[in-house]
């Protein structure tokens, strides 16, 4: 398929313009090049009256192609659905055979607030294509007008407009809009399907796919879909046919998020640590821990932040502490205890044991002033709902709360990092805390 037009120069000049695609474009083609193509396109009659009768097939483009009047010039076809910077007659020929004649993929075009962000499935994420904001009064010229350049981005990103599916978030979206957007899907009703994720605002939820949050957001598109992108392994989104589909379930990594610190003299500093018994000892406490993980946490507000995680063997313990205890007081200058928060008591007598047998007496007195352990488990009981829960498990409690059980288990610092997001969830959505 090739298209034909007629130009002139200011001396009169006849020249013809062709367009192939938009590396292969130009003028004064060859006849054999003309003939090289199946079909013909153009917007001039002349061009039509002189390829009547030949082998290849001549049409024009605003009818046999758009659905438009005959009599009509290139830009009348171009300006009828577009609107935009145009360098030459190039620009509008690929705006209209991108977006009309070629094939593409599916291309999602979200809308959230006046923001409009487009994008494909590429690679097993989203690749955004491009961005618009609606910043005028809306009126009929304005909204008109501004969709007629959203379409011409688009299509000049390669995508054909049919292949175009526009998503909302909620039912109260489309104002203003609803005379060119006919057409869409809710993104509340795709994360409606995923437990974990349900009945939830669009900012709570980006709150939750996000490894950055923040206490204030501006929400945008493009901000949803960057957001999506970080959990797309983990929410298993696939496209199928121009629909996107996802596991449903969601499991929040709490542990792995980021945050500004707006006011440090709001912040908490703690442990929260876990101990893997001695191998072949019959369960004995006493005895100390084989392995000890744990994560350095910050509260700031309703947010729970992993700022450092460590591991030792009792090899390794008494450096390990002197470390842990230097980093936190890196943070803070507060003469207080440092809060261990651990589940259940067995981690205390296992930490406590080791200590005794491999720390030296001035370390053993450091721990003993400096430390508090905190039993969570009855906390986080009498915040979660026991009847959803078969037995008291961090891994159990996890994914009754939605957050992610971090595997394999028994494994010190991934039970440390499964009870950092218990604590996390319970914090973010009631504001209470152990400490």
């Amino acid at each position: 398929m090739i298209y034909i037009d007629i130009i002139y120069s200011s001396s009169g000049k006849q020249d013809l313009i062709y367009f192939v695609n938009k590396d292969n474009c130009g003028y004064n083609p060859t006849e054999e090049f003309i003939q090289s193509y199946g079909e013909i396109l153009t917007q001039s009659n002349e061009i039509l009256e002189r390829y009547k009768f030949s082998q290849v097939g001549c049409s024009l483009l605003s009818c046999s192609h758009l659905g438009l009047d005959s009599n009509i010039g290139l830009y009348e076809v171009f300006s009828h659905f577009f609107d935009g910077k145009v360098k030459n007659d190039f620009d509008m020929l690929q705006a209209l055979f991108s977006g009309f004649i070629f094939d593409s993929r599916f291309c999602y075009c979200l809308k959230i607030n006046a923001t409009f962000c487009w994008f494909i499935v590429e690679d097993s994420k989203f690749k955004i294509l491009g961005t618009m904001q609606f910043s005028e009064n809306i009126s009929k010229f304005t909204v008109g007008k501004f969709f007629k350049r959203l379409r011409y981005a688009i299509a000049l990103s390669g995508i054909n407009l049919a292949k175009v599916k526009f998503l909302y978030w909620g039912r109260d979206e489309n104002f203003g809009f609803e005379d060119y957007i006919l057409s869409y899907d809710y993104l509340s009703d795709f994360f409606g399907k995923i437990d974990g994720l349900k009945n939830l605002s669009c900012e709570n939820t980006i709150r939750l796919l996000s490894n950055d949050v923040k206490l204030q957001m501006i929400l945008t598109a493009e901000m949803v879909i960057n957001s999506l992108n970080e959990s797309f392994k983990t929410l298993g989104i696939r496209e199928e046919d121009g629909v996107l589909y996802s596991d449903n379930v969601f499991y929040k990594d709490y542990s792995s998020i980021k945050s500004s610190v707006v006011n440090s003299s709001e912040c908490t500093y703690g442990i929260i640590l876990d101990c893997e018994g001695k191998k072949g000892l019959n369960g004995d406490l006493n005895e100390g821990f084989g392995e000890l993980g744990g994560i350095i946490y910050c509260k700031y507000n309703n947010i729970l932040l992993n700022l450092d995680v460590f591991y030792c063997d009792e090899n390794l313990l008494s450096d390990t502490l002197d470390t842990v205890i230097r980093n936190i007081q890196h943070y803070t200058s507060r003469l207080k205890p440092i809060n261990i928060i651990v589940f259940g008591k067995s981690d205390n007598i296992m930490f406590t044991a080791s200590v005794e047998k491999n720390c030296s007496k001035l370390m053993r007195k450091a721990i003993a002033n400096n430390t508090r352990f905190i039993d969570c488990r009855d906390f986080i009981i009498s915040n979660i709902d026991t009847e959803k829960i078969d037995g008291f498990k961090l891994t159990n409690i996890a994914k009754s709360l939605g957050v992610l059980p971090v595997y394999p288990k028994h494994n010190p610092i991934n039970d440390a990092r499964t009870l950092f997001n218990i604590l996390a969830k319970i914090l973010q959505t009631s504001g209470k805390f152990v400490v």
